[in-house]
This record gives structure tokens, C-alpha cells and sequence, in this order.
């Protein structure tokens, strides 16, 4: 009894497709989920862009603070903040006031801009360099190029892993799709559900009604596979903690979930209308038996 149910319910499936996709999608989604990971990891340890300042000496405090707010908002700039490096008084500490006054006459006071790390285009560095130095009361800005260009050259070779695996992934899926296409079952098709009277396809039934059924069964159970198996992976992904988040895993778990019905979604369509020559192989009348067989 138990075996002829699960005998129906892996008849009522196209087997292939329900495992297929839904695996080929999470081993997506576990690559990109890697290259985000190793992304991560670069940011966690590499220092932001750093722009180094040199303001007009004698410029008071409050025209600082009105030089760092404007830096502070202009676009890709994280932070700004002002230092004067004045020198340790080495004396008597009823004479450090002096000391410190003196400097602050004659010093020119730094400041210190931050830029995302996530900038990958030198033209862009240079342009936010120029637009600090043309900040009215800024003498010259430094940064420090061959910091940022090693930064970059971390980066572009995962961003090039997660592009070639991307065109990978494409040439995979759509050769799986098509083998999948190809060997369609006889039973999912339209010409077999009408003939057969699948349903009551072809007498009192839309047979395109029989297939909105046959689609929400394949679909669904696909997508439900992949939350499962993309769940287990998620869970398995060796990522530091604190890397993936939950927002992450949502966006890629709704994202393949689409994916996958869509998929599963298409195969049913192009097989649903695929032509079922088989049946008249099957339902053509036997020829009479010659005499000589008889015998």
C-alpha cells in the first residue's frame, strides 16, 4: 500500500526537473554568496581610501568645522575630520597654553577624509581628490594611489570568479534545460492528456486547465526543494559569522525561489506542447495474424 502511494506520487512528477533545478540554482547562490564572503573579508581588513588635507594656516574653528561638513557631504566621502598636529610641550605646564597657541598661529592644520573602500575605478579616486582640494581654503590634498590600487587588485579578480561562474551557470542551465525539454514524459503532454482523457482534458475540461495543475504541482515542489536544500546550505556555508545576514539570506532565498518556478515554469510549457507520437504507436489496431503464424 505504502509503496504503490509513493509509486503515484513520483508518477504525478517530472523527477529530473523537481531535483534539477532546484539544485543548480542553490549551487548558484552559494557561489555568489562566496564571492560576497571573500568581498567581506577584504573590507573587514583593508583601510578605506585615505585623503590627507592641508588647510590655510590661522583659519579659525569655525570656518574648519564649515570646510569639514562640506567635505563630510560630498558623495563617496565616509567621514571628515580636522587634526593639528601640534608637538608635545616639553616644559613647565604654565607655559603649554603658550606653546599650543604658538602652533595653532603657525601650523597648518591636517584634515582627514575617508572614502568607501568599495571604489574599483582610479579616475574616480582622482576626481574626489580634486573636489576636496577645490574646497575654498584648502592649500593640497595627498592620497595614497598604490594603497588603493592594491585594494583594487584584491577585488577584481573575485569580481571576475563571480562573472565567469555567472556565464557558467547559464551555459549549465540551459544545456540542463534543454536535455530536460527533450526527454519530457509522454503523460505531461497535451496530446496525451486530450487522448487520454486526462483529467477530463478534451471532453468537459480546458486541457490548458489540466496544465495550470500539472505546473503548480511541478513548480511548487520544486521551489519547496530549494528552500530546503538552500536552507541546509546556508546553514553549512563556512562564512565568518557576521558576514551573511538575514537580510542576504531572504533576498537570495526569494530570488531563487522565482527562479527556480520560472525554470520550471518554462520546461512545462515548451513539454506541455511537444507532440506525443508515441500514442499512435500505442493505440494503432494490431494487423490480423497470417495463416502460417496461426499455425
Amino acid at each position: 500500500m505504502q509503496k504503490g502511494l509513493i509509486f503515484r506520487f513520483l508518477s504525478s512528477l517530472y523527477v529530473a526537473l523537481v531535483v534539477i533545478v532546484p539544485f543548480s540554482v542553490m549551487f548558484r547562490m552559494m557561489l555568489y554568496m562566496e564571492s560576497l564572503c571573500k568581498k567581506g573579508a577584504i573590507d573587514n581588513t583593508e583601510i578605506p581610501v585615505l585623503y590627507v588635507a592641508k588647510l590655510d594656516s590661522g583659519m579659525e574653528a569655525p570656518r574648519q568645522q564649515e570646510i569639514v561638513s562640506q567635505i563630510a557631504n560630498l558623495e563617496n566621502v565616509a567621514a571628515a575630520s580636522i587634526n593639528l598636529p601640534i608637538p608635545a610641550w616639553p616644559g613647565d605646564s604654565d607655559q603649554e597654553a603658550q606653546w599650543n597657541e604658538l602652533w595653532k598661529t603657525y601650523l597648518s592644520p591636517l584634515l582627514y577624509a575617508t572614502c568607501e573602500i568599495q571604489l574599483t575605478d582610479t579616475s574616480l579616486a582622482d576626481r574626489i581628490a580634486g573636489q576636496i582640494e577645490s574646497v575654498s581654503g584648502i592649500v593640497e590634498t595627498a592620497w595614497d594611489q598604490d594603497d588603493f590600487d592594491r585594494q583594487v587588485n584584491a577585488l577584481t579578480p573575485i569580481s571576475g570568479e563571480d562573472s565567469f561562474y555567472s556565464r557558467l551557470f547559464f551555459f549549465f542551465i540551459a544545456a540542463s534545460l534543454c536535455a530536460l525539454v527533450a526527454s519530457y514524459p509522454i503523460r505531461f503532454r497535451r496530446d496525451f492528456a486530450v487522448r487520454a482523457g486526462l483529467g477530463g482534458a478534451g471532453s468537459q475540461i480546458n486541457p490548458e486547465l489540466i496544465w495550470i495543475r500539472l505546473v503548480s504541482w511541478q513548480a511548487g515542489w520544486s521551489a519547496a526543494l530549494y528552500v530546503i536544500v538552500y536552507t541546509i546550505g546556508y546553514q553549512l556555508f563556512p562564512c565568518p559569522s557576521g558576514q551573511i545576514h538575514l537580510p542576504l539570506y531572504f533576498s537570495l532565498l526569494w530570488k531563487g525561489v522565482l527562479m527556480t518556478a520560472g525554470l520550471v515554469t518554462a520546461v512545462c510549457l515548451i513539454g506541455w506542447w511537444l507532440p506525443a507520437d508515441e500514442i499512435n504507436d500505442i493505440s494503432a489496431p494490431h494487423p490480423a495474424p497470417l495463416e502460417w503464424e496461426r499455425e
